[in-house]
């Protein structure tokens, strides 16, 4: 029983421990002292970096200690005097170098500020040794990755960054990945991501990255990691970014379309009435165009993600107006939009609209535009700048959103009638097979109400 309890004990200390970022600084050498403290530094390799995401004083030594450095050179300590100034003499293969430390005296123009420029090699190594070996766990408290190497990677105009590499023990692929993120990493492989729509689950194997002979470029990969994943059905392997994991493996199966069904129109039940009684026009099946027709118009309409195509006709015997400025957009949360029609320019969508006048047994085509949707889409390296908009359906795929509702108010003679198009939005599948619900019936191209 004790050694049970011993074993779950060490189990967790390494898990928290493991998962803790190391914490580099605890590897430079401080400022040195004493003539005492000096003797311990003789032999010890050093290395500097740019430094450029440090504070601005150890930017500024590593500039002084070497401006045209393109690596991180290892030094051996040969000496260190101690006095108003620390003198460092460092030896690499090449050459022997001494260096100037300030130590409280007069400032000189070729003295660095501190020791603390240089990282200490033989105590990193010694501490990276330790971790080696290190058994990561995912979230379900299995064995899911073994740490078989820790590097720091020298960037240029930057500071150093920690990169692991690891093993699945799933699949005996090898990865890497920046130390800090090791664990988060580590949390996912093995588990099984499902989605409640969808037939097929998947099984988180490994990390996918190429690991280059070069390992001064080791970080780009570290940072872009990918899953490994298998179809636990078919068995079938495939990779997605880290980000998408719970998306990706399930995009073909969820394939498909938003589509607008026009439900129900709304409109007065005495047109000579401001605001009198309304009706309500049910369709008999759903449908994606709509043609509607009372004493006063024949209406074709229908939506696509970003606005509404219509086509109305005025059968009354006298001139018909839409009274732009009045008409709304009514989003799924039940949330009130301007809408904008053909012939506003996007830069001015939030000004006055002209209504639109139309002259009995006359057409008039237009299209309307919510104008949330607007907005202006800045140049890039990969495509040009300019004005486009945004689907009012939903980024993600296979929900049931709910409504949306467009009113068009329509003046005849001196009475407004506020005519509202209510639509079903649906999400029709691609590949309905690959599902475990039941779907509704599809709906009709062509319905027609009057």
């Amino acid at each position: 029983m004790k050694n049970l309890l011993f074993t779950i004990m060490f189990s967790l200390i390494a898990t928290i421990s493991f998962a803790q970022v190391i914490d580099l600084e605890q590897f430079y050498m401080p400022q040195l002292q004493s003539k005492e403290e000096c003797a311990k530094y003789i032999g010890k390799k050093v290395c500097t970096f740019d430094y450029f995401s440090s504070t601005n004083q150890r930017y500024r030594d590593s500039k002084k200690f070497d401006e045209y450095r393109t690596d991180a050179t290892i030094y051996t300590i040969k000496k260190i005097k101690f006095g108003k100034q620390i003198i460092l003499t460092l030896d690499n293969d090449k050459y022997t170098k001494k260096v100037k430390i300030n130590n409280g005296g007069p400032t000189q123009y070729n003295e660095l500020s501190s020791c603390n420029i240089f990282f200490l090699c033989d105590d990193f190594e010694a501490y990276k040794n330790k971790l080696v070996g290190t058994v990561y766990k995912n979230k379900n408290n299995e064995d899911v990755a073994v740490l078989e190497n820790i590097e720091l990677i020298f960037r240029n105009d930057d500071d150093p960054i920690l990169v692991s590499t690891l093993k699945s023990k799933l699949n005996n692929e090898e990865f890497l990945c920046f130390s800090h993120d090791a664990s988060n990493l580590c949390n996912r492989i093995g588990t099984i991501i499902s989605h409640p729509k969808v037939k097929d689950s998947y099984r988180i194997l490994s990390i996918k990255n190429n690991i280059p002979v070069d390992g001064k470029f080791k970080y780009i990969y570290a940072e872009r990691p990918w899953y490994i994943y298998e179809d636990i059905t078919s068995g079938k392997k495939m990779s997605c970014s880290v980000e998408t994991i719970l998306t990706s493996p399930f995009e073909i199966a969820l394939s498909g379309k938003y589509i607008s069904i026009l439900s129900k129109v709304e409109k007065p039940a005495n047109p000579e009435i401001r605001h009198g009684e309304t009706i309500t026009i049910s369709s008999n099946e759903g449908v994606s165009k709509f043609s509607y027709k009372d004493n006063i118009i024949d209406l074709l309409i229908f939506a696509n993600d970003s606005h509404f195509n219509l086509v109305m006709q005025n059968i009354s015997e006298s001139s018909i107006k839409i009274i732009w400025d009045d008409a709304v957009f009514v989003n799924f949360d039940g949330s009130t939009e301007k809408v904008m029609h053909k012939g506003i320019k996007y830069s001015e969508k939030n000004s006055s609209q002209p209504a639109t006048t139309i002259i009995k047994n006359a057409k008039w085509e237009d299209t309307v535009v919510p104008t949330h949707l607007v907005y202006y889409r800045e140049k890039t390296d990969f495509e040009e700048g300019g004005w486009d908009t945004y689907s009012m359906y939903p980024e993600e795929k296979g929900l049931e959103p709910g409504q949306i509702k467009l009113m068009l108010p329509i003046q005849i003679k001196d009475v407004i009638n506020e005519y509202i198009f209510i639509f079903d939005v649906k999400y029709i599948f691609d590949y309905p097979e690959n599902l475990k619900i039941d779907l509704p019936k599809l709906p009709v191209l062509m319905g027609c109400v009057n």
